[in-house]
């Protein structure tokens, strides 16, 4: 409106300061409220906030997500550090989720309330007969639970907001003697309701369940939603290294430009996967925009600060692809150190028209420190000769790079093999003679901390064996394809929280050995079912502590649902899910459930507490049945149904056919609860690392560089930026295993070395301003009551 009508927009203004429009929500947009990471929550109140603030000179004060799918348990802290002590929803509804009373305090995870309240009888009226028929049962209602009730009403969804033949309905009640109707937004009922007697009870626990299933819907908007997130959040870092490293400019419209296409994606409709085609190619269009940006800037950052980077070493320019190899600088946007995959195209290559040798030649990767990492040849990405890519793995410090030397090794040159290489073989077969059958063995890969075990006849995880607990965490064949029948289930999955009709399995596998050497083994598993095949590779690198698979589904079902189950060998089993800047456990009672980046489950073997965790790069809907974790990867409900009736003979398009890839990983753990390092594990799984191919030149930067690290493993930094008003940095940070925490964040601003203290699930907003000043603000960037004094 301010763009397209600045006329009607200057009469907005008028009737925001005549209190005749009551500014509500204070995000970009109504979200789904359990997908968007934490740091998505955030944007949403940064960009809508200040919105508000600097077009009509006041924020919200009441969060407002009345059609929004369900509300995670740390919403109420989230609101209250965007300015907001209120929120108003209405689903689930009653029949989904009963509550005391529609007018509550709602507690999130880390102690935080905001008064509450759901909307008996929904947003809209629709015409005068459903407006007479929502004042009577908000009546009755507010006669039931002894307090006032909200009522929202007009055409709502699709049409607007009140018609004239309402409100004259409204004023003719009113001036009857109708003493109990009163005109008012949300903030002067929540106002009334404070200021009265009322003594609202507290409720401690999330907001679900309604329309389930579209947590799984379309998988490709979720994992673009998750990819682009994390793009973005990166992009920002590597921008905030260069200003800092090279004084390049901050690009604040850029970056803007790209999280408005994913905060406007994160709509409730959108990114729940349950609107029509077109909707959705469009959503893609945007998270593609965003993409690039987030890509874009990321290029323009690192190579801004590789360029100054000291690659020659003194060396004579001729001679140094001899003496030190070809430079690549690793880049790592992690607070934390990280092991990083590196692949480099065309490392093992075969001239035009050769024969291919029949032993490749030593290839090494030389760090700053004079360790010597192993190349391992794999498969190019294109087929071009003979040639080989090479992979190695690189030691990147905290929040900064490294730069690697990679050459091929002179007859005198070992590699700094730092863990036995991992190993893989396949185990013999063996006849049951008793009954004259077959027993075909698996393949075992292993390394210093895990064994597994690959079964050939279903093409899963037979055994995933920890070293460090010394316990199997699996022992029955994990990793299979589940289908599910969703016949009976609209997109939405309206009126079902289970999702577990078995109708068939992934089978007659086809299990192989695709990679082995000293960085990674790869076993690869094709299972097929119907017209639809399963391929999963499971990839053990180096020293690593966890499972990862890679995985390409050639989806062809319809009415159908493929989950890939995980049986955990423990008893009395307990559930754990990410939410946005926090955990939840919830019953495993095989519910489907949302959660963000990993699940888990933990309980006893032998006596001793231990669990797995299942980490994702992009799904968001899983069930805990029992000791049973099951990972819901696609989903063929038909576009945008609704629950109408289907008609024989129509050509309906449905949900996520053909080709997905995705990544997940199986990490064990011990204790009772998933720990930090499974939070972090599960961001390494969902980051990008930048790498850049350099030349040789002489530069100011040193070969490694890290510029912001935290002391304590469960302080998670989720961003750091630019601050809004370009007169510092932002750093945010949350505790992530709930527990009160004294941590110690070292940044190398000058003079900047921060010991905050965490309580339980605490986010915490830093400004470390260009005047040497550091001082906490909210997710707004602002200080408490700074708001009223713009």
């Amino acid at each position: 409106i301010e763009e397209d009508e600045p006329e009607m927009f200057a009469e907005i203004r008028e009737r925001v300061q005549e209190g005749r429009w009551i500014i509500v929500g204070g995000w970009w947009i109504e979200p789904d409220c359990n997908m968007p990471s934490g740091e998505s929550f955030a944007r949403q109140s940064l960009y809508g906030q200040r919105y508000f603030l600097s077009r009509f000179g006041k924020m919200a004060e009441t969060g407002y997500n009345v059609d929004s799918f369900g509300h995670n348990a740390n919403l109420p802290q989230i609101l209250r550090k965007s300015g907001m002590r209120n929120y108003v929803f209405s689903r689930p509804g009653s029949h989904e989720k009963t509550l005391e009373k529609s007018l509550f305090r709602w507690e999130g995870i880390d102690g935080t309330d905001v008064l509450a309240t759901r909307l008996t009888s929904g947003y809209a009226s629709r015409s005068v007969e459903g407006l007479k028929e929502q004042i009577a049962k908000a009546q009755e209602a507010a006669q039931t639970q002894g307090t006032d009730m909200l009522l929202g009403y007009g055409v709502g969804n699709h049409g607007g907001g009140p018609t004239i033949e309402m409100l004259n309905c409204l004023a003719g009640k009113m001036r009857e003697g109708a003493e109990y109707l009163v005109f008012a937004g949300p903030d002067a009922f929540f106002d009334a309701v404070r200021a009265s007697d009322a003594d609202p009870p507290l409720l401690r626990d999330e907001l679900q369940h309604h329309a389930s299933g579209c947590y799984s819907a379309h998988s490709g908007v979720k994992r673009a939603n998750r990819r682009t997130e994390n793009a973005l959040l990166s992009a920002e870092k590597y921008a905030c290294l260069a200003a800092l490293q090279t004084g390049m400019d901050y690009p604040f419209d850029e970056l803007a430009r790209g999280w408005e296409n994913v905060l406007f994606n994160q709509f409730h409709d959108i990114l729940c996967g349950c609107s029509i085609r077109e909707v959705n190619e469009d959503a893609e269009f945007f998270y593609g925009e965003s993409r690039a940006i987030a890509q874009r800037e990321t290029a323009r950052s690192t190579r801004r600060i590789t360029g100054r980077i000291d690659t020659l070493k003194g060396a004579d320019p001729r001679t140094a692809p001899r003496e030190l190899g070809d430079p690549i600088v690793v880049f790592n946007p992690l607070p934390w150190p990280a092991r990083v995959p590196v692949r480099i195209t065309n490392a093992f290559r075969t001239p035009r028209g050769a024969q291919a040798p029949e032993k490749l030649p030593d290839i090494g990767a030389f760090d700053e420190d004079g360790c010597i990492r192993p190349v391992q040849p794999v498969q190019c990405r294109h087929r071009l000769w003979d040639d080989r890519d090479g992979i190695f793995l690189a030691d990147v410090p905290a929040f900064g790079y490294a730069l690697n030397y990679v050459r091929s090794l002179d007859e005198s040159e070992d590699v700094s093999q730092t863990e036995s290489p991992p190993t893989v073989a396949p185990e013999e077969d063996q006849i049951i003679r008793s009954n004259c059958t077959m027993a075909y063995g698996g393949i075992v890969m292993e390394n210093r901390r895990l064994r597994v075990e690959i079964d050939r006849i279903f093409g899963a995880v037979r055994v995933l064996y920890d070293k460090k607990t010394g316990k199997p965490i699996i022992n029955e064949p994990a990793a299979r394809g589940l289908v599910i029948e969703d016949w009976h289930h609209d997109t939405w999955g309206h009126g079902f929280t289970h999702f577990a009709d078995l109708t068939g399995k992934f089978g007659e596998a086809e299990v192989s050995i695709a990679e082995r050497g000293p960085v990674r083994c790869v076993v690869r598993s094709r299972t097929f079912y119907g017209n639809s095949v399963l391929t999963q590779d499971f990839v053990l690198y180096e020293g690593a502590d966890e499972l990862r698979v890679e995985v390409k589904l050639d989806w062809r079902e319809k009415h159908k649902i493929l989950k890939l189950a995980f049986p955990v060998a423990v008893s009395d089993p307990r559930s754990f899910y990410e939410i946005p800047y926090g955990t939840i456990e919830r019953p495993c009672n095989g519910e489907e459930e949302p959660g963000l980046n990993w699940f888990g489950v933990s309980g006893k073997s032998d006596g001793q507490p231990c669990g797995l965790a299942v980490l994702n790069d992009g799904k968001y809907s899983f069930s805990v049945e029992g000791g049973e974790m099951r990972l819901m990867a696609a989903r063929s409900a038909i576009f945008a149904d609704h629950g109408g009736i289907r008609l024989g003979g129509e050509d309906y398009d449905f949900l996520d056919q053909g080709i997905q890839t995705f990544t997940y990983a199986l990490k064990p753990f011990a204790g009772v609860a998933p720990p930090a390092s499974v939070v972090r594990s599960a961001l390494e799984l969902n980051t990008e690392f930048e790498i850049v191919n350099e030349s040789y030149h002489d530069g100011p930067l040193p070969q490694k560089l890290s510029y912001l690290e935290v002391s304590e493993q469960n302080i998670i930094v989720s961003a750091f930026k630019r601050a809004e008003d370009d007169d510092g940095f932002v750093l945010r940070a949350y505790e992530a295993e709930g527990r009160r925490t004294e941590a110690t964040i070292t940044c190398s601003l000058p003079g900047t070395s921060l010991e905050p203290v965490f309580e339980p699930y605490e986010i915490k907003t830093v400004k470390i301003g260009d005047d040497g000043t550091v001082r906490e603000t909210n997710l707004i960037e602002l200080e408490e009551g700074e708001a009223n004094v713009r």
